[in-house]
């Protein structure tokens, strides 16, 4: 399943609560699942285990993230080929992602 960006402006929608929302979410549901995570051009690669509820969890955060951050790609592989969540954007979102390797490993 690929998603492409909506617009090149990098500018998140979210407030400062629904922020750490955000965080707290991906904490409890998709870090303790991550087996590995990859730096790659413009983003980031991260493998999960591949049980349906972290599917469903990984969906449902990609979903929620390409509301908020429509200058960012969201690629989830599809079922059977192993779980992972390709995130990117474009050079100017790099400070973004970035931000997001640092929430995630903290």
């Amino acid at each position: 399943m690929t998603e492409q960006a909506n617009t090149t402006e990098v500018a998140c929608s979210l407030t400062d609560d629904e922020l750490r929302a955000r965080r707290t979410l991906a904490r409890k549901t998709l870090v303790p699942h991550i087996l590995e995570t990859t730096v790659i051009e413009g983003g980031l690669e991260l493998r999960f285990s591949e049980a349906r509820e972290v599917r469903v969890n990984v969906e449902f955060f990609a979903r929620l993230e390409r509301e908020c951050c429509g200058f960012l790609t969201f690629s989830i592989s599809p079922p059977g080929e192993g779980l992972m969540l390709t995130i990117a954007g474009p050079p100017e979102a790099a400070a973004v992602v970035e931000s997001f390797i640092e929430q995630i490993r903290t």
